[in-house]
């Protein structure tokens, strides 16, 4: 596949529309909300382009703030990283309790397995690289714990992959075809080089976090194996992981406690499904069933709950758009390309 380009820009808009436009569109990846009221007239331009196994986009917008909190991480269907270069303008980051200050040439790491919160004061410029969770994660040392790490600006690692990231937007659709399988190789093995070289980010943060991190990795693991049996549950968990059902408790707790979680992830296995070209062929009750939900019914109506439609419309009238035809949209519809390519990179 060539690499595919998609552009997005709010200028031609009248300045009433162009909030609902951006946040429709960002909004696949994050919950925003302009940091003053002036602010929701500003202009956003999002220029993206697909190597195959990575996204590359080149993001212009206004001060806002950018969240994906712990409900959200258990219902949408994105597991990425993203290696984030800032090109102009700052933000505010939380990791945990800890704050994170990001400034022009800093490159920070986003794990969106993981909740995210950031302010950007004011009007910002970004170059992104969006890696799947199951290109990267092999590769790093610590997987789990670079949610906001600032690579080490000083380093040869970094200052090689910021340029690289900087010659690659240069050279946008330049890339020949046969070129993507070594690139997207190439690119990998530097970011995850960069990362596993060390970071800004205080060693103890990582060290607070390790009894924590192991235990929800058991538990991560564990869920993900079975989640197709309907009769999983706290106790079941507690006893394939070792971990005590009250630690299990509280791990869950900010989703909603476990059953809560439970669905909203059975619900993401299911909408791949719904929107793989490949399970088209299954019924609604099949998936359902492979998901873990003990009957139809219930199913469709936690799935409409949740995406605001019924599992027959996602999967027949393709609500969610498919990827295979995103080249021919590229021009036409920019903002539902660019969903497309996130929802199906992993």
């Amino acid at each position: 596949m060539p690499v595919l380009e998609s552009h997005f820009s709010t200028d031609e808009l009248p300045p009433h529309m162009r909030e609902d436009m951006w946040h429709e569109m960002i909004g696949a990846v994050y919950d925003v909300a302009p940091v003053n009221r002036l602010e929701r007239y500003g202009q956003s331009k999002m220029k993206s382009f697909w190597y195959g196994d990575i996204i590359l986009t080149h993001c212009h917008s206004y001060g806002q703030t950018f969240v994906r909190d712990r409900k959200r991480l258990s219902t949408d269907p994105i597991d990425h990283y993203v290696v984030q270069l800032f090109l102009d303008g700052a933000s505010e980051m939380k990791r945990g309790s800890k704050k994170v200050h990001v400034n022009p040439g800093d490159v920070v790491i986003h794990d969106y397995a993981d909740t995210h919160f950031a302010k950007n004061q004011a009007a910002f410029t970004n170059l992104n690289f969006i890696v799947p969770r199951r290109s990267l994660a092999p590769h790093l040392n610590a997987p789990d714990s670079q949610n906001k790490n600032l690579l080490d600006p000083n380093s040869p690692l970094t200052q090689m992959l910021v340029n690289q990231m900087k010659s690659l937007y240069q050279a946008k659709t330049e890339i020949p075809e046969n070129a993507l399988p070594g690139l997207n190789e190439s690119l990998v093995s530097l970011i995850a080089s960069a990362i596993n070289a060390g970071s800004k980010t205080s060693n103890s943060q990582h060290s607070n976090e390790a009894y924590r991190l192991s235990a929800a990795l058991k538990v991560k693991n564990a869920i993900e194996k079975n989640l197709g049996d309907p009769n999983l549950d706290v106790e079941m968990l507690a006893q394939s992981t070792g971990v005590s059902r009250s630690q299990l408790y509280r791990m869950f707790k900010p989703f909603g406690g476990v059953y809560e979680f439970l669905k909203g992830r059975r619900l993401k296995a299911a909408l791949k499904l719904l929107t793989d070209p490949g399970s088209k062929q299954l019924k609604i009750y099949q998936i359902a069933l492979t998901c873990g939900f003990k009957t139809e019914s219930h199913f469709s109506r936690s799935f409409k709950e949740t995406f605001g439609f019924r599992p027959k419309e996602v999967q027949k009238e393709s609500v969610w758009v498919n990827m295979q035809s995103a080249k021919e949209r590229n021009t036409e519809q920019p903002m539902l390309n660019w969903i497309s390519w996130v929802n199906n990179l992993g």
